[in-house]
């Protein structure tokens, strides 16, 4: 078997933690190959550092990478992504299955290049909706900053829209099963009527430490997810505003440095200088987990108004630290968590303002009763093993015929 999936290197997101814990519990129960992803790989040849760690990665996991793919990862050449498939392509042998961990566009077309008597893959995030429109419609809103100006920008959501439908389509001709943690994902419903095995794995995430720091809230609401548009990063200015209008207390806390180059800085730095809101914004630079956990468990919310989600364990994190969760109201969120009152998924940005300052108006009392109703709890201890998630994924294997 040959498994192909992108390892958290630096501070890793949600879908990269996962396939960590899941490729530990994987091993000793599979006989399998590695291939890092084609985003892992492509990095790791324009950043030594970036290399150094992955390297690094792949020995403490202890995977089981062709030398052949270790040797492109070394040679320190700065090649196209195509050039990259094209040479992983021509080095590795045929398996019975092949499956990606996740739906990046580049490792799927990886896959579809392989030659595997079973091939499939897990869908974990929402990298395309159904339609174009759709697709340019979520960027529109996700850039809500620059709509005078969107037509600049328009060309890159077509092509990238396209590469991916181009994608998922020419796939679901090259594989017999896919995998997915939340059945409304968009990929999913479009690939739903092939006739190919498909599988829903729930549990499809886990969180391995739950212990709240602290029950007293202090005075911010915390964004601990990436500087990008469609995770609502632009939205936050425009959030903060409405919030401090009507309390100038309330700040947000950042999970960046604010001296670093991070993505799409000079756009949200001249919102937040227009709305004259600066001295709302905490920057606190990345932070360890447990460090993190301190500051969810002290805030009043966790706040990420994304477009896209899956299933997301920021989520989670923030159940399992006893805070509020507030976002926008996706189908993916919502056919999760719907029922979870600490989770409040709205429908606008003004909805979530003003759902922000009630919340910072509760009691005491009242705020901690919400994470003692049954539903609650019976979630959370779901979610609370990894190794229940990988057991999950590995029958999907068992379905196919060997």
């Amino acid at each position: 078997m040959l498994i192909i999936g992108e390892l958290p290197v630096h501070f890793g997101g949600g879908g990269s933690i996962r396939n960590e814990e899941i490729l530990k519990r994987f091993k000793g129960k599979l006989d399998f190959e590695f291939i890092p992803s084609v985003i892992n790989i492509r990095n790791s040849l324009y950043d030594n550092n970036y290399r150094e760690i992955l390297i690094k990665k792949i020995h403490e996991l202890k995977l089981n990478v062709p030398y052949e793919i270790i040797n492109i990862i070394d040679s320190n050449k700065q090649i196209s992504t195509l050039k990259i498939i094209n040479k992983i392509s021509n080095v590795v042998r045929e398996n019975d299955i092949i499956y990606s961990q996740a739906d990046v566009p580049e490792d799927l077309y990886l896959l579809s290049k392989l030659r595997g008597t079973h091939k499939g893959f897990l869908i974990q995030g929402s990298w395309f909706f159904k339609n174009l429109l759709e697709d340019v419609k979520i960027d529109y809103v996700s850039n809500i900053d620059i709509k005078y100006n969107f037509i600049k920008y328009f060309g890159i959501t077509i092509k990238r829209s396209l590469f991916r439908n181009f994608v998922i389509h020419y796939l679901s001709k090259k594989i017999d099963f896919i995998n997915t943690i939340n059945p409304y994902n968009p990929e999913f419903t479009v690939i739903k009527n092939r006739g190919i095995t498909k599988n829903i794995v729930y549990p499809g995430n886990a969180i391995d430490e739950c212990t709240p720091f602290s029950s007293k809230k202090e005075n911010y609401i915390i964004y601990p997810a990436r500087t990008s548009p469609t995770k609502g990063f632009l939205l936050l200015p425009f959030i903060l505003k409405k919030v401090v209008d009507k309390n100038t207390d309330l700040k947000l806390y950042l999970t960046v440095n604010k001296d670093s180059n991070f993505p799409y800085k000079e756009r949200f730095l001249k919102l937040i200088r227009k709305f004259g809101i600066e001295n709302n914004i905490e920057f606190l630079g990345l932070q360890h987990k447990k460090r993190l956990f301190e500051y969810i468990s002290r805030a009043w919310a966790v706040l990420i108004p994304s477009l896209r989600d899956s299933y997301s364990l920021a989520i989670l994190e923030s159940l399992c630290l006893n805070t509020i969760f507030i976002g926008l109201n996706i189908p993916t969120l919502n056919y999760l968590y719907n029922d979870l009152k600490p989770v409040i998924l709205a429908n606008s940005l003004r909805e979530i303002s003003d759902k922000i300052i009630s919340i910072y108006k509760m009691k005491d009392e009242d705020y901690k009763s919400l994470f003692l109703d049954k539903k609650i709890q019976d979630f959370i201890n779901l979610h609370k093993d990894w190794n229940i998630v990988a057991e999950k994924e590995l029958y999907t294997f068992t379905k196919l015929n060997i």
